[in-house]
């Protein structure tokens, strides 16, 4: 449980980084450009991703708790399965005469 939890952790952890660095190149980005006559389509492109890397790091923190809680939540009250299984032994003819020396 641990384990799986850190490993959650440490995966949000690094993707909320790689976002703010993405968000903060894009922010430079935009006030590069809206500094010079950049076409206005690809502006609006660039303000539209900016806002939508604030919106997914504004909900990121609510998905992290919301995965931890599945996590934990797998580990409740584990109970044994039992299931039924087979094995199937393919011996060659010259593999069973040795077997039926031995």
């Amino acid at each position: 449980r641990g384990a799986d939890v850190t490993r959650a952790r440490e995966i949000f952890g690094a993707f909320r980084v790689n976002l703010r660095e993405s968000h903060a190149r894009l922010r430079a980005i935009e006030v590069e450009e809206a500094a010079t006559l950049w076409p206005t389509d690809q502006l609006a492109q660039v303000r539209r991703d900016i806002r939508a890397m604030e919106e997914r790091l504004a909900t990121l923190s609510d998905e992290e708790r919301r995965e931890v809680a599945a996590i934990e939540e797998r580990y409740t009250d584990i109970r044994p399965h039992v299931s039924a299984a087979a094995v199937v032994f393919a011996l060659t003819p010259q593999d069973a005469e040795l077997g039926a020396r031995s």
